[in-house]
């Protein structure tokens, strides 16, 4: 299942920052460039975390950072991502087809995000 995760105001990283963010927080990312014209990727990427590798894209134009992975490294992926941006700046993470979602905000956890967006044994693995 493919996680979305976009800022809720109208403000964008550019694909430089994006990739700052990446290898700041996960070293051994790895990280393409996207060059297609006429295309909304930007940067293709892998990150190791705990449990799995998350896998994504971020879109150029929109700061959309879309994502797959185990359920708990996505959501360790989209806080790590938070936490990084300006204090203040919401963020509206939601599974594919807009069918769940969670407003993050400074406090929320992990397991915040687990339970809206369902059970980590059915769903955001990569198969």
């Amino acid at each position: 299942m493919d996680y979305f995760l976009m800022g809720r105001e109208d403000w964008r990283l550019t694909e430089q920052e994006f990739i700052q963010f990446l290898v700041s927080q996960w070293p051994s990312a790895t990280i393409k460039p996207v060059d297609v014209p006429g295309g909304s990727r930007a940067v293709d990427f892998r990150v190791p975390i705990s449990e799995s590798l998350v896998d994504g894209h971020f879109n150029i134009g929109s700061s959309t950072v879309v994502f797959y992975g185990a359920l708990r490294d996505c959501a360790e992926f989209a806080l790590q991502y938070q936490a990084t941006m300006p204090e203040g700046k919401p963020f509206l993470l939601f599974a594919e087809g807009y069918s769940r979602s969670i407003e993050l905000q400074r406090e929320t956890t992990a397991e915040d995000i687990i339970k809206a967006l369902g059970d980590e044994s059915k769903c955001g693995t990569s198969e």
